[in-house]
């Protein structure tokens, strides 16, 4: 039922009728801070978001700060530039879960590297379609997993590095 409704319900029960009032000003109240919960409890943040974030207010804001802390900070005027920092991390997190997905997908599969030409680089020699080219990687048996682990370290200190 919605609420302006039971406000017209109770209109001959006073009581009632002002616990509705109150019931809908606080939900008025928590609407309009959802641009704020929506941007900033993105669960792809990771500290350099939060540094990001922190950078855009001129004061520390913490991830794992409790909700009602970060919404008593008045960040309103800021949602705009939240929610690209909230595309940036969700971009990135579904990156991160792709990724880790390959990973496990391919944990307990074998593969034998083999040199390509003169290059330094190796490539699968038992898939002839798919490539990879670990640098200077010694030409043995190595999990996937492990290729793929080490891609994934390489991206993530790349990220670390960035600053917008």
């Amino acid at each position: 039922m919605q609420v302006s409704r039971l406000e017209s319900e109770f209109s001959d029960i006073p009581a009632a009728r002002e616990l509705v009032v109150n019931v809908r000003e606080r939900i008025e109240e928590f609407r309009s801070k959802m641009p704020v919960i929506r941007t900033l409890g993105n669960p792809g943040f990771r500290d350099r978001h939060w540094e990001n974030v922190s950078n855009t207010v001129g004061f520390p804001v913490k991830g794992g700060s409790n909700l009602f802390q970060i919404l008593d900070m008045g960040l309103d005027e800021y949602v705009s530039k939240f929610e690209k920092i909230s595309e940036a991390a969700t971009k990135e997190f579904n990156l991160e879960k792709s990724m880790q997905q390959r990973v496990d997908d391919w944990a307990d599969m074998e593969v034998n590297l083999a040199p390509y030409g003169d290059t330094g680089t190796y490539t699968l020699s038992s898939m002839d379609s798919i490539q990879v080219r670990p640098q200077k990687a010694p030409p043995c048996s190595q999990k996937v997993s492990q290729v793929l682990l080490s891609c994934r370290c390489s991206w993530m200190t790349t990220l670390s590095r960035l600053r917008p």
